[in-house]
């Protein structure tokens, strides 16, 4: 339980989510930016779907979503805001990684 009461300390200390979070804020607080990230979100959920269904209309889907997102990017408080919750979930994804080889070893250890 030490371990993970300091990787909580240490995530809540971190200045990438420190920026995460107040950036997250502003946008949620602002109704504009809201429904504009909540469309991006739906038009990046219909283009997953009709990719994993291979419907004809995903092409159409896809530049629809594109050009939301591109849109989006413009404003450089949401294009911040994207940046770093990509770089913070590569940084979960390398966590899981880690402790999931953690896990791995400690069952190959028995």
């Amino acid at each position: 339980m030490k371990n993970l009461e300091a990787l909580k300390t240490a995530l809540e200390e971190n200045e990438t989510v420190k920026q995460f979070k107040i950036l997250e804020r502003a946008i949620f607080n602002d109704d504009t930016y809201k429904r504009e990230y909540a469309s991006l979100l739906e038009a990046q959920q219909r283009m997953v779907n009709a990719k994993e269904k291979n419907l004809a209309n995903y092409g159409a889907l896809k530049r629809e979503y594109e050009a939301k997102m591109e849109k989006m990017t413009e404003n450089p408080l949401i294009s911040q805001y994207l940046t770093l919750q990509e770089t913070l979930n590569e940084d979960v994804g390398m966590l899981f990684s880690i402790i999931e080889a953690g896990v791995n070893s400690g069952l190959n250890r028995k």
